[in-house]
């Protein structure tokens, strides 16, 4: 397999390096903004364990990296099933104001790949929330501000009435 030298980006947390594990683009492809071209793979995830009573270190990278990514469907079904239930008028909307908060943050790349699988149902846009513990809430709040005032409306008024 060819090596190729790559000046990676500074993508912070300390990354040095990272390995192309899949490419997205084909050669004289167009590319638009923000558009992914590849799948990157940072940091081996590496245990020491004994062997024959001697510590042996085991890259377990490709592992991890799988079970995350048992995720992604799951997550999907989901977010489709929730969505359905709303006007489909709002239903691209919604794909493109996802929050991922909670655990599922701090999984790097998820919410990348949590946006191409929703590629099938036209798309989507996930933002990873780097405050997981405020995620819900400020996910609906960025959602609510997007509603149209006649639904501000009726919410006033079925509060009022509720009251």
């Amino acid at each position: 397999m060819a090596r190729f030298i790559f000046k990676l980006p500074d993508i912070g947390e300390g990354i040095a390096e990272a390995e192309i594990v899949a490419w997205h683009v084909k050669l004289g492809d167009r590319v638009e903004e923000d558009q992914q071209l590849a799948d990157m793979m940072t940091d081996k995830a590496t245990v020491e364990m004994p062997v024959a009573g001697k510590p042996q270190k085991f890259d377990i990278t490709e592992l991890v990296y799988k079970a995350c990514y048992t995720l992604v469907p799951p997550t999907v079904a989901a977010l489709q099933d929730l969505i359905a239930t709303y006007d489909p008028e709002f239903q691209a909307q919604m794909r493109g104001n996802i929050l991922l908060g909670g655990g599922g943050s701090m999984i790097r790349g998820l919410g990348i790949a949590i946006e191409e699988a929703l590629g099938e149902y036209g798309g989507g846009k996930v933002t990873t929330d780097e405050e997981p513990q405020f995620a819900g809430a400020n996910g609906a709040l960025k959602f609510a501000l997007g509603m149209p005032e006649e639904y501000w409306k009726e919410f006033r008024s079925a509060r009022s009435a509720a009251g």
